[in-house]
């Protein structure tokens, strides 16, 4: 592994863009990994919420759910320019193939 460039990459008067993609010079996938950590988090506290509420709750849904909301964050980021397009389109096709499997099982 190569060593990675320093803030002086950013130039004299960085923007809140500039600052948010300095992650992803190093390693592409940073945002790909926090936001795979996020829908874990999501899911789990839904799932483990649901369980208290109802004695047979589904894992499913909490995945589909998980998912919505971290491809909203994925499409927030793309869109401000600090995640690029190709780690929004891993976030996308199985945050789509779990919200199709959701709304099918029901």
């Amino acid at each position: 592994m190569g060593l990675c460039p320093g803030l002086e990459i950013l130039g004299t008067d960085p923007t809140i863009v500039d600052l948010l993609s300095y992650p992803s010079v190093c390693v592409s996938q940073f945002y790909a990994v926090v936001l795979a950590g996020l829908f874990i988090i999501i899911a789990s506290i839904l799932y483990f919420s649901d369980e208290e509420r109802i004695p047979k709750s589904d894992f499913i849904s909490a995945m589909g759910v998980a998912s919505i909301a971290t491809i909203a964050l994925g499409l927030a980021g793309t869109l401000v320019g600090f995640i690029e397009q190709t780690i929004f389109i891993e976030i996308l096709v199985p945050g789509i193939i779990l919200v199709v499997i959701w709304f099918f099982k029901k």
